[in-house]
């Protein structure tokens, strides 16, 4: 009979369940695993979302401007150098306005404004074409459509789906392109999370241009600085196209007198091109004769050599050069890429109005700005 009683107690101990606590206890491990699950995957996707986006930015750096070696020069090409820069053209890169709206990738004939300032720039109803030039430029969707990083409305996002943020630094010299921290509750990154900064402009002032051998020293020059910013209001006729071009004129000034007057050169009679060399050519007579020779001017007097062959001094153009700055735009600013820079000359000192010099075959030099390197000065000759 004990032995019975026993063995029922001994059952009844063995099919006693957890207690509260066991359970409280096993439920609160539970949850410290989950979470730390959670947090862990959670980590795992921001930091392959933040790569994602980091390559995005990257990508879109290469397309917004990139320099690189052409025929020995280094140029800027890319979407700035082909649209100028703002925010603006930013937004239509991304997607976030319409390129549709904007002037399409062609040779676009280049104007310039004549007025005595540039007042009329805007408009452009003083804006002149310069014959013979063009540049490439406008909106290039099949070179920049960024199809694989774009989404199904055609806008590029951050990896979050979040527009990226588009910022203006260094007083409108640079700006930036960054992921944004708006929704950092999820994203859990600060404004400095990641952005690029990009180089879109140079003071003009920074600019010189040195023009070789004006014609005079009474009548006034300028040079022009023209370059071009896509526009919605330019996506049309040529008179709608000049609105994408502006114009910054320099000083004004004058032909600088010239260092020497009389310089020369020893050639052969039958070639210009084939020049007197002392250590090899020696000299047997003169004409006219020596005694006669304070009569005659340099470029008469001919020179025979040990070979036989006919020399003579021939005068060579002494090379001016008069300077151009644009100190007048201390503040104005030009975009990184490429531009054009041309004379202007002054038709009437009492009405103040110019002209392109030499309209029918101007003198136009092309200028490549690169982002973050001191420009060189500008060179434009006339001979």
């Amino acid at each position: 009979m004990r032995a019975n009683l026993s063995n029922n107690q001994r059952r009844e101990k063995s099919q006693h369940g957890f207690s509260l606590l066991e359970l409280v206890l096993v439920m609160v491990i539970m949850g410290v695993m989950a979470s730390v699950s959670l947090t862990f995957i959670d980590e795992k996707d921001s930091q392959q979302r933040y790569q994602q986006s980091v390559e995005k930015l990257k990508m879109i750096q290469r397309f917004i401007s990139s320099v690189h070696l052409y025929q020995g020069q280094l140029i800027n090409s890319g979407f700035s150098a082909d649209n100028g820069l703002n925010n603006e053209l930013i937004n239509m890169l991304l997607g976030y306005t319409s390129a549709d709206d904007y002037y399409v990738y062609s040779a676009t004939p280049i104007f310039v404004n004549i007025d005595a300032d540039d007042s009329s720039d805007a408009n452009g109803s003083r804006k002149q074409i310069i014959v013979n030039t063009q540049l490439f430029k406008g909106s290039r969707p099949g070179l920049f459509d960024l199809s694989q990083y774009r989404d199904g409305e055609g806008k590029i996002k951050d990896s979050w789906g979040e527009s990226f943020n588009i910022q203006t630094l260094n007083n409108d010299t640079e700006f930036s392109v960054a992921i944004s921290a708006a929704s950092s509750t999820y994203k859990n990154v600060s404004n400095n999370f990641h952005r690029i900064n990009i180089e879109k402009s140079i003071y003009v002032n920074e600019l010189s241009v040195t023009v070789n051998n004006l014609p005079d020293a009474t009548s006034h020059f300028k040079v022009a600085l023209i370059s071009f910013t896509n526009r919605t209001d330019c996506n049309g006729n040529s008179d709608e196209i000049k609105r994408c071009w502006q114009t910054l004129k320099s000083n004004v000034n004058t032909a600088s007198p010239a260092p020497f007057n009389n310089v020369f050169k020893i050639v052969e009679s039958s070639d210009d091109n084939m020049i007197f060399v002392d250590d090899t050519n020696k000299i047997q007579s003169i004409s006219p004769e020596p005694s006669n020779i304070n009569t005659h001017k340099m470029t008469e007097l001919t020179f025979t050599d040990d070979a036989n062959k006919q020399w003579h001094f021939n005068a060579v153009m002494p090379t001016q050069a008069t300077e151009f700055d644009f100190s007048d735009h201390a503040e104005a600013k030009i975009t990184v890429g490429s531009h054009v820079v041309i004379l202007l000359e002054e038709i009437s000192p009492s009405s103040n109005t110019w002209q392109i010099y030499n309209a029918e075959n101007p003198i136009v030099t092309y200028v490549n700005l690169l982002p973050g390197v001191s420009p060189e000065p500008i060179m434009l000759s006339l001979l």
